[in-house]
Protein backbone atom coordinates (compact mmCIF):
# COMPACT_ATOMS: atom_id res chain seq x y z
CA UNK A 1 0.00 0.00 0.00
CA UNK A 2 1.35 3.49 -0.65
CA UNK A 3 2.80 5.59 1.82
CA UNK A 4 0.20 8.32 1.30
CA UNK A 5 -2.70 9.79 -0.30
CA UNK A 6 -3.01 13.11 -1.24
CA UNK A 7 -6.25 14.16 -1.94
CA UNK A 8 -7.45 17.80 -3.98
CA UNK A 9 -9.54 19.27 -7.01
CA UNK A 10 -8.23 18.55 -9.62
CA UNK A 11 -5.84 21.47 -10.67
CA UNK A 12 -2.41 22.01 -9.24
CA UNK A 13 -2.72 24.92 -6.99
CA UNK A 14 -2.44 23.89 -3.59
CA UNK A 15 -1.15 20.32 -4.50
CA UNK A 16 1.55 20.92 -6.87
CA UNK A 17 4.25 21.65 -4.48
CA UNK A 18 3.47 18.52 -1.93
CA UNK A 19 2.88 16.64 -5.74
CA UNK A 20 6.82 17.38 -6.38
CA UNK A 21 8.21 16.74 -2.95
CA UNK A 22 6.46 13.55 -3.03
CA UNK A 23 7.43 12.67 -6.60
CA UNK A 24 11.56 14.02 -5.81
CA UNK A 25 11.09 11.90 -2.52
CA UNK A 26 10.31 8.50 -5.01
CA UNK A 27 7.54 7.33 -2.55
CA UNK A 28 4.56 5.52 -3.58
CA UNK A 29 1.60 8.00 -3.16
CA UNK A 30 -2.28 7.93 -4.20
CA UNK A 31 -3.97 10.94 -5.38
CA UNK A 32 -7.32 11.34 -4.98
CA UNK A 33 -9.22 13.70 -7.19
CA UNK A 34 -11.63 15.14 -5.46
CA UNK A 35 -14.68 16.70 -7.77
CA UNK A 36 -16.04 19.84 -7.45
CA UNK A 37 -19.99 18.40 -7.75
CA UNK A 38 -19.69 16.06 -4.82
CA UNK A 39 -17.27 18.04 -2.79
CA UNK A 40 -19.96 19.71 -0.65
CA UNK A 41 -20.58 16.51 0.96
CA UNK A 42 -17.08 15.30 1.28
CA UNK A 43 -16.12 18.77 2.84
CA UNK A 44 -17.60 17.96 6.20
CA UNK A 45 -15.17 14.85 6.38
CA UNK A 46 -12.18 16.75 5.77
CA UNK A 47 -10.48 18.48 8.95
CA UNK A 48 -11.71 21.86 8.98
CA UNK A 49 -13.71 21.22 5.99
CA UNK A 50 -10.88 22.05 3.80
CA UNK A 51 -8.41 20.99 0.67
CA UNK A 52 -6.00 19.46 0.06
CA UNK A 53 -5.63 16.75 2.76
CA UNK A 54 -2.55 13.76 3.01
CA UNK A 55 -3.66 10.55 4.38
CA UNK A 56 -0.58 9.57 6.00
CA UNK A 57 -1.58 5.67 6.33
CA UNK A 58 -0.77 3.32 9.09
CA UNK A 59 1.97 0.76 9.79
CA UNK A 60 2.87 -1.46 12.23
CA UNK A 61 4.16 1.13 14.10
CA UNK A 62 2.13 4.28 13.46
CA UNK A 63 -1.80 4.94 13.26
CA UNK A 64 -3.42 6.88 10.51
CA UNK A 65 -2.97 10.45 10.48
CA UNK A 66 -5.09 12.53 8.19
CA UNK A 67 -3.00 16.43 7.35
CA UNK A 68 -4.68 19.30 6.57
CA UNK A 69 -3.57 22.50 4.91
CA UNK A 70 -1.04 22.97 2.48
CA UNK A 71 1.82 24.64 4.17
CA UNK A 72 1.37 21.73 7.05
CA UNK A 73 1.49 19.07 4.61
CA UNK A 74 4.32 20.61 2.06
CA UNK A 75 6.81 21.25 5.79
CA UNK A 76 5.87 17.80 7.27
CA UNK A 77 6.60 16.11 3.68
CA UNK A 78 9.67 18.25 3.86
CA UNK A 79 10.91 16.54 6.87
CA UNK A 80 9.66 12.98 6.07
CA UNK A 81 12.09 13.24 2.81
CA UNK A 82 14.52 14.79 4.15
CA UNK A 83 14.87 18.14 1.88
CA UNK A 84 14.31 20.63 4.53
CA UNK A 85 17.89 21.33 5.48
CA UNK A 86 20.61 19.76 6.59
CA UNK A 87 21.17 21.11 10.23
CA UNK A 88 18.49 22.75 12.01
CA UNK A 89 20.26 26.17 11.36
CA UNK A 90 19.26 25.57 7.66
CA UNK A 91 15.82 24.32 8.33
CA UNK A 92 15.38 27.60 9.93
CA UNK A 93 16.54 29.44 7.14
CA UNK A 94 14.15 27.13 4.77
CA UNK A 95 11.18 28.12 7.27
CA UNK A 96 12.39 31.57 6.58
CA UNK A 97 12.12 31.82 3.02
CA UNK A 98 9.04 29.67 3.11
CA UNK A 99 7.14 32.26 4.70
CA UNK A 100 8.40 35.16 2.45
CA UNK A 101 7.15 32.85 -0.48
CA UNK A 102 4.17 32.47 1.07
CA UNK A 103 3.58 36.02 1.80
CA UNK A 104 4.47 37.36 -1.50
CA UNK A 105 4.87 34.73 -4.82
CA UNK A 106 1.78 32.65 -3.18
CA UNK A 107 -0.40 36.21 -1.84
CA UNK A 108 -0.60 34.45 1.70
CA UNK A 109 -2.13 31.35 0.24
CA UNK A 110 -5.40 33.12 -1.07
CA UNK A 111 -4.51 32.42 -5.43
CA UNK A 112 -1.37 32.49 -7.41
CA UNK A 113 -2.98 35.52 -9.11
CA UNK A 114 -3.36 38.24 -6.29
CA UNK A 115 -1.81 42.23 -5.27
CA UNK A 116 1.52 40.45 -4.21
CA UNK A 117 2.46 38.41 -7.34
CA UNK A 118 0.81 37.45 -10.48
CA UNK A 119 2.64 35.99 -13.30
CA UNK A 120 -0.72 37.87 -15.30
CA UNK A 121 0.72 41.36 -14.54
CA UNK A 122 4.22 39.92 -15.84
CA UNK A 123 2.94 39.10 -19.02
CA UNK A 124 1.34 42.53 -18.93
CA UNK A 125 4.75 44.23 -18.66
CA UNK A 126 6.28 42.25 -21.05
CA UNK A 127 3.90 42.87 -23.82
CA UNK A 128 4.42 46.73 -22.77
CA UNK A 129 6.06 48.96 -24.87
CA UNK A 130 9.99 48.87 -24.45
CA UNK A 131 10.01 52.19 -23.32
CA UNK A 132 7.29 51.23 -20.37
CA UNK A 133 9.43 47.90 -19.85
CA UNK A 134 12.86 49.05 -19.77
CA UNK A 135 12.19 52.19 -17.35
CA UNK A 136 10.38 49.44 -14.76
CA UNK A 137 13.39 46.84 -14.99
CA UNK A 138 15.67 50.09 -14.77
CA UNK A 139 14.45 51.37 -11.65
CA UNK A 140 13.09 48.13 -10.42
CA UNK A 141 12.12 48.42 -6.20
CA UNK A 142 13.87 46.85 -3.57
CA UNK A 143 11.27 44.69 -1.88
CA UNK A 144 12.64 45.81 1.68
CA UNK A 145 11.24 49.20 0.44
CA UNK A 146 7.64 48.28 0.67
CA UNK A 147 5.31 49.56 2.89
CA UNK A 148 2.37 47.50 3.90
CA UNK A 149 0.30 50.01 2.09
CA UNK A 150 1.56 50.93 -1.22
CA UNK A 151 0.59 52.44 -4.53
CA UNK A 152 3.30 49.85 -6.34
CA UNK A 153 1.77 48.75 -9.26
CA UNK A 154 1.46 44.92 -9.40
CA UNK A 155 3.83 44.74 -11.49
CA UNK A 156 6.27 46.06 -9.67
CA UNK A 157 5.52 43.97 -6.24
CA UNK A 158 5.57 41.07 -8.16
CA UNK A 159 9.13 41.75 -9.76
CA UNK A 160 10.16 42.61 -6.25
CA UNK A 161 8.65 39.56 -5.01
CA UNK A 162 11.20 37.62 -7.40
CA UNK A 163 14.06 39.43 -6.99
CA UNK A 164 14.27 38.12 -3.15
CA UNK A 165 14.88 35.15 -4.44
CA UNK A 166 16.97 35.88 -7.31
CA UNK A 167 19.58 37.74 -5.30
CA UNK A 168 19.67 35.22 -2.67
CA UNK A 169 20.38 32.51 -5.34
CA UNK A 170 23.23 34.87 -6.57
CA UNK A 171 24.66 35.54 -3.38
CA UNK A 172 24.84 31.80 -2.74
CA UNK A 173 26.56 31.74 -6.34
CA UNK A 174 29.43 34.17 -5.45
CA UNK A 175 30.15 31.96 -2.36
CA UNK A 176 32.94 30.34 -3.17
CA UNK A 177 33.42 29.00 0.31
CA UNK A 178 29.98 26.84 0.14
CA UNK A 179 29.53 23.43 -0.82
CA UNK A 180 27.05 24.08 -3.28
CA UNK A 181 26.09 20.58 -4.33
CA UNK A 182 24.70 20.17 -7.46
CA UNK A 183 22.81 23.65 -6.92
CA UNK A 184 23.53 26.39 -6.30
CA UNK A 185 20.33 25.90 -4.54
CA UNK A 186 18.30 28.48 -1.98
CA UNK A 187 19.57 26.67 1.19
CA UNK A 188 22.26 24.34 1.90
CA UNK A 189 24.04 22.06 -0.91
CA UNK A 190 20.80 19.86 -1.79
CA UNK A 191 17.41 20.37 -3.23
CA UNK A 192 15.08 21.83 -0.36
CA UNK A 193 11.11 22.21 -0.65
CA UNK A 194 11.38 26.01 -0.79
CA UNK A 195 13.36 25.10 -3.89
CA UNK A 196 10.53 23.28 -5.24
CA UNK A 197 7.86 26.23 -4.12
CA UNK A 198 10.05 28.97 -6.03
CA UNK A 199 10.40 25.84 -8.87
CA UNK A 200 6.73 25.88 -9.01
CA UNK A 201 5.92 29.66 -9.39
CA UNK A 202 8.63 30.25 -12.16
CA UNK A 203 7.75 27.30 -14.05
CA UNK A 204 4.16 28.34 -14.08
CA UNK A 205 5.64 31.94 -15.44
CA UNK A 206 7.47 30.42 -17.93
CA UNK A 207 4.15 29.14 -19.64
CA UNK A 208 3.59 30.44 -22.93
CA UNK A 209 0.77 32.39 -21.87
CA UNK A 210 3.11 34.18 -19.43
CA UNK A 211 6.66 35.66 -19.73
CA UNK A 212 8.50 32.34 -20.87
CA UNK A 213 11.90 34.41 -21.57
CA UNK A 214 11.63 35.73 -18.05
CA UNK A 215 15.38 35.42 -17.32
CA UNK A 216 16.09 37.53 -19.89
CA UNK A 217 13.50 39.77 -20.37
CA UNK A 218 12.80 40.34 -17.00
CA UNK A 219 16.45 40.40 -15.71
CA UNK A 220 16.26 37.08 -13.50
CA UNK A 221 18.74 34.88 -14.57
CA UNK A 222 19.53 32.85 -11.55
CA UNK A 223 15.74 31.97 -11.14
CA UNK A 224 16.13 31.14 -15.16
CA UNK A 225 19.14 28.19 -13.41
CA UNK A 226 16.72 27.58 -11.06
CA UNK A 227 13.95 26.41 -13.07
CA UNK A 228 16.51 24.15 -14.84
CA UNK A 229 18.21 22.07 -12.26
CA UNK A 230 14.84 21.11 -11.16
CA UNK A 231 13.27 20.54 -14.48
CA UNK A 232 16.42 18.53 -15.46
CA UNK A 233 16.04 16.49 -11.84
CA UNK A 234 15.18 12.93 -13.23
CA UNK A 235 11.81 12.21 -11.49
CA UNK A 236 10.70 15.59 -11.55
CA UNK A 237 11.27 15.96 -15.26
CA UNK A 238 9.33 12.61 -15.44
CA UNK A 239 6.22 13.81 -13.42
CA UNK A 240 5.90 16.75 -15.48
Amino acid sequence: QPAYTLAYMPMRNRAEVPRLLLEEGGVPYDFEVVGFLPWAELKQTTPFGRTPTLTVHATEETEEMVLAHEQAITRFLARELGMCGATPAEEARCDVLYQQYWCTLRNHGLTHEGEHYSAAALADLRRADAGTREAMLAHARDYRAMRRVNDWEVAERSLAALRVFEDVLADRAKDTTADHGDGPWLVGSSLSYVDLCVFEVVAELAEPEHVPDFADSLGLPELGGLLARVGARERVRAYL
